[in-house]
């Protein structure tokens, strides 16, 4: 490949056209001269024009020739290899793997510490007039700039301030910053460090990166310094399901942890359920070579409020971080529920709330008891502020007043739970927006005959109905229905949980925009159908209520490095505080959108979420490490060639190789003497050539 040091110069070839325009305008053409007998002397004349014609044509070629070759020289013109090596004026670009991974202890050396004596020793080979760059691949240090410096000693300063991060480290994208930095280099030569541990799943293949980053990088001498070894013993609890009957003070909370071994022997250790800081249970668990395994334990909820939890493996292993996952939920005194409904009825089991509150709250009447469910009813106009409530229960009959259908997209919106049931009435099917399905029109059996519907199916692989799937059909395929509402789903993300014999529609969820909605085709009424007095309605209810509040309890996995979502557009618009598990409280401000948005997660652990007038806001949030950094799995050197962008990129282990591979990386081949001796040889042999012509010229004349 080559390329030129001064490229200005180039534009001197021009001048090589300087000899053929003198030429032009000096050309003489003899006169004519008429003698009576000079029929020899024309013949001679001939011979000697023809062979003047040449010897010009060659000195005119010999003088265009040494000015463009003068050009060309000075321009600076190089070869260069398909590897190279740092020398003056070299831009080096050291791309420094500082992801979980790199925590690995092996022989007591950290995989970090070799990394940082492999980025000391590439710093020191600089050489005056080097430009350098260093780039992390992980947060918080992969936001830190990346530009082309000559300060090397504040390089080495931020190298040897390098934290392993908890997070998952982008190659791919420490690459793409690589190769801008290339792109916008004035340098002919370029070097490129990647200092990692070559974990398999992390060393992106070149074929899938962006083009202009591949591009960019093709030419670029590439040494990767490999900072592990053969793959270290792990156990990592890689992943965590808690499944709660609403979180409520008295119920079981079941925790289920996956656990993985990359253990070269098989291995016995104990895994421990913790909450809020004292150990709850243990089980000792082994685990083969390579292999996994879920692991469940269960504890009460012995207090109302929130409640920390995590799963902790207690060994000693390559890879602390990834040992302990956490939980955060809140834990409920009572489920608060409100029933929404249009007026009151007579007589009171024709009510549309009355089958309803009993199935909640079985005990409101007789006492006796203590229901799960702190149970509310209220009529359309009475419903006021909706944020208190858990689940909050609908029965559409007639349209919804504006204040209350308002009041319900934002409650939905904002991840409220919410379960209508519509009542036999067209007026009814007024459009909201975070239903998961549009009301078409009531679909009636003709009850003079004795027909009726039943629900045929349930989905019982999806959570809401997961506690049915033992039963047999006739637990709830002998259910009466007269009445039910047809739905049209359309484009939006529902899925269907029941269906009628007619294969229409029985239950339907929906969980978009972070709304929570259960739409039923019926309503629980006598009129509509069997359903309310049936051994089924009990537990349909008390199941999907249970679900919504659980899923809404315990806010979902967030990744260290990843953003935090911790509100919907406008909820709360002065923005919220949150408290990172090292105690430090910030408020963090809404987005541009409204919506509240925490990219501070590089800390394991639990997180408090409250608003400004101190009010805890949902269930806080926890942040565990990505379980593709537990897999220490890594490439042969052979395999990182080939997936580097280079493909002539070297693989080291150590700063001695290092310096081997240095030295066996030649510069540029630099063209710009060899053409400025090849302008001498022009020089001279154009002098030649003139002296030549001018003395054949004078001997014929």
């Amino acid at each position: 490949m080559m390329g030129f040091l001064v490229p200005g110069f180039l534009f001197g070839l021009a001048l090589a056209a300087i000899p053929l325009v003198i030429h032009l305008i000096y050309r003489r053409k003899a006169p004519q001269v008429v003698f009576a007998a000079t029929r020899f002397l024309k013949v001679a004349a001939r011979r000697t024009a023809r062979r003047r014609r040449i010897d010009n044509l060659m000195l005119l070629l010999l003088r265009m020739l040494l000015l463009a070759l003068l050009a060309f020289a000075l321009a600076g013109p190089v070869v260069k290899r398909a590897v190279g090596s740092p020398r003056a004026g070299c831009d080096v670009v050291i791309v420094v793997d500082n992801s979980m991974s790199m925590s690995a202890v092996e022989d007591g050396v950290s995989r970090s510490s070799r990394a940082k004596q492999a980025v000391d020793a590439a710093l020191s080979r600089l050489k005056s007039g080097d430009l350098a760059a260093l780039i992390a691949t992980a947060p918080p240090d992969a936001d830190g700039p990346a530009a082309f410096t000559p300060d090397i000693s504040g390089l080495r300063a931020r190298a040897a301030r390098l934290c392993v991060s908890n997070a998952r480290g982008s190659l791919a994208a420490a690459f793409g910053r690589a190769a801008a930095l290339f792109a916008g280099s004035a340098s002919f030569e370029k070097l490129m460090y990647v200092v990692t541990d070559l974990q398999s799943n992390s060393f992106p293949d070149a074929k899938k990166l962006a083009d202009e980053t591949r591009t960019a990088l093709v030419g670029v001498d590439t040494v990767i310094y490999d900072c592990g070894a053969a793959a270290p013993r792990n156990i990592a609890v890689t992943g965590l399901s808690v499944a709660t009957q609403g979180g409520v003070v008295g119920t079981a909370l079941e925790v289920t942890a996956a656990v993985s071994s990359n253990s070269p022997v098989e291995e016995t250790f104990p895994v421990s359920l913790l909450a809020n800081g004292e150990r709850l249970a243990s089980r000792a668990v082994t685990l083969a070579p390579g292999s996994r395994s879920n692991v469940s334990m269960s504890m009460l909820v012995a207090r109302p409020g929130p409640l920390s939890g995590a799963v902790s493996i207690e060994t000693s292993d390559a890879v602390a971080a990834d040992n302990r996952r956490f939980f955060r939920l809140v834990a409920r005194d009572r489920i608060r529920a409100l029933i929404l409904k249009s007026d009151d009825r007579t007589p009171e089991f024709d009510d549309d709330a009355f089958f309803l509150r009993r199935a909640l709250d079985p005990f409101f009447v007789q006492g006796g008891g203590r229901s799960p469910f702190d149970v509310a009813v209220k009529k359309y106009g009475e419903a006021g502020d909706l944020g208190g409530y858990d689940t909050v229960y609908l029965v559409l009959r007639g349209r919804l007043p504006d204040v209350l259908a308002g009041a319900l997209a934002d409650y939905a919106l904002a991840g409220g739970n919410l379960v209508v049931f519509p009542a036999a009435d067209p007026s009814a099917a007024g459009g909201a927006p975070w239903l998961p399905a549009r009301l078409l029109g009531v679909k009636s059996a003709r009850r003079a005959t004795g027909e009726a519907f039943s629900i045929s199916s349930l989905d019982t692989g999806d959570a809401l109905l997961a506690a049915f799937a033992e039963e047999p059909p006739a637990f709830y395929n002998t259910v009466h229905v007269y009445d039910y509402w047809l739905m049209d789903l359309g484009d939006a993300p529902a899925k269907v949980l029941a269906r009628f014999d007619t294969l229409d529609p029985a239950i339907v969820a929906s969980s978009a925009s972070g709304a929570r909605v259960v739409l039923f085709a019926l309503a629980p009424t006598r009129t509509m159908s069997a359903l309310p007095a049936s051994q089924l309605f009990l537990p349909l209810v008390y199941e999907i209520s249970y679900h919504l509040v659980a899923s809404s309890g315990v806010l979902a996995e967030v990744f260290a490095g990843d953003p935090a979502w911790l509100a919907a557009p406008g909820r709360f618009p002065r923005g919220l505080y949150v408290t990172s598990p090292d105690g430090r409280e910030r408020l963090v401000a809404p987005s541009e959108n409204g919506a509240v948005r925490y990219d501070d997660t590089d800390l394991l652990g639990s997180y408090r979420v409250r608003s400004d007038d101190a009010a805890a806001v949902g269930a806080g949030f926890c942040v565990n490490a990505d379980p593709a950094e537990s897999d220490l799995s890594r490439l042969h050197a052979s395999a990182a060639r080939r997936r580097a962008a280079n493909p002539s990129a070297l693989v080291v282990s150590s700063v001695p190789a290092l310096d081997e591979a240095l030295a066996s990386l030649k510069p540029a081949l630099a063209l710009g003497d060899i053409f400025l001796y090849a302008v001498v040889a022009v020089a001279m042999f154009e002098c030649l050539a003139a002296n030549r012509v001018s003395g054949r010229s004078a001997g014929e004349k």
